[in-house]
């Protein structure tokens, strides 16, 4: 990543690509560096650390940079700046993105909290 300040704008710039590398360091090839990702409310560009020294597939950072985007315009933003998209499963309870495992209930991905509620009040 590099900051820089031009005339009245702080620039910020994402490298697009990085060197994979094997377990003795060894460039075997380039990966992805970033992607867009929508967690429920939230959105932007995310880091991807490299894995394959581990022969796994990237693992995802936190946030970067947080767009304000509607959804659509969001994934058109990303093909135009030629990343990768993913997006979280939500909860069709609570509506928070689902970042683990989740169960279904009435044909709805449910999160683990809102699975504790539902098993208190039948429990209750």
């Amino acid at each position: 990543m590099n900051i820089t300040k031009e005339n009245n704008e702080l620039v910020i710039r994402l490298p697009l690509e990085q060197d994979a590398l094997d377990y003795t360091d060894n460039k075997v090839g380039t990966i992805p560096a970033i992607l867009g990702v929508i967690a429920g409310d939230e959105q932007g560009i995310c880091g991807l650390i490299d894995m394959t020294y581990k022969g796994k597939g990237p693992q995802m950072s936190d946030f970067i940079v947080k767009t304000c985007y509607s959804r659509d315009d969001f994934i058109k933003k990303c093909e135009e700046w030629g990343i990768d998209f993913f997006e979280y499963p939500t909860c069709g309870f609570c509506h928070k993105a689902i970042f683990g495992s989740f169960t279904m209930e009435d044909g709805k991905n449910m999160c683990w909290g809102c699975e504790l509620k539902m098993e208190r009040k039948t429990v209750a």
